[in-house]
């Protein structure tokens, strides 16, 4: 595989330095030669800030300005890969090599410029914002949904009444046994009442009976006497 790589990269693309299989991991370990592929296909603008120089702060700037070409290109990159690199760890650079290349021929294929690429990126970027918010939207609503069920079931349970202890029933049976025993008291005194108020008018009935009763005895009694007299005045004057 690297001798492919190699005469891609001396042949066609013809890069400033000469790379051989020996020298492969070496001649990318400073990302200069990485930097200046890309700008062959037009996807490195500022190539004229990479640093050829095989210094950590030369490094660290031309790396730092590759990663975001090789995510535009699908290209798999992160520190790990980066330090490898830099360490001319066996197998990294050309592994990444092969996938820049891959990658590469895909974009000659589409007919794809830098710029049409970085437009198509932006645009997938913000789909992937779109839906990221949307999920979240949808999580928040979820969440909502969630705290007002929740909220209804603990008000559901707060309004269950909860069972009388012992002593609250012990507390009704006496309310209930008081306002029984004042319900008989009251009772009584009603009859109470309608019995002395039934006497009361027996008695005036029993009174004016008896003044009527002496009354009429008397009027008899008067009858009787003048009844009297005149026979006894009948018999007076029979006799004379």
């Amino acid at each position: 595989m690297s001798e492919i790589l190699c005469h891609w990269l001396n042949k066609e693309l013809k890069v400033s330095r000469t790379v051989s299989p020996k020298s492969f991991a070496k001649a990318f370990s400073s990302g200069y030669l990485l930097g200046e592929v890309l700008h062959k296909f037009e996807l490195q603008d500022d190539f004229s800030e990479f640093l050829d120089s095989r210094v950590s702060s030369a490094k660290l700037n031309n790396f730092s300005r590759l990663e975001p070409t090789l995510h535009l290109l699908g290209v798999q990159f992160d520190q790990n890969v980066a330090h490898g690199i830099i360490t001319e760890k066996p197998g990294v650079a050309t592994k990444l090599l092969y996938q820049l290349y891959i990658a590469l021929q895909k974009k000659k294929k589409s007919g794809l410029t830098g710029v049409e690429m970085q437009t198509m990126q932006r645009l997938t970027n913000l789909r992937l914002q779109n839906l990221k918010s949307d999920t979240f939207q949808e999580q928040y609503l979820n969440r909502r949904r969630q705290n007002e069920i929740m909220a209804k079931i603990q008000a559901a349970i707060i309004q269950i009444p909860k069972p009388a202890s012992n002593r609250t029933l012990k507390a009704l049976e006496a309310r209930k046994m008081m306002k029984k025993k004042k319900e008989a008291e009251d009772v009584a005194d009603e009859i109470k009442k309608f019995e002395a108020l039934i006497k009361k008018d027996l008695q005036a009935k029993e009174s004016a009976s008896k003044t009527s009763l002496d009354t009429a005895g008397q009027t008899t009694t008067d009858l009787l006497n003048t009844y009297s007299d005149d026979e006894y005045i009948k018999k007076i004057q029979k006799r004379l």
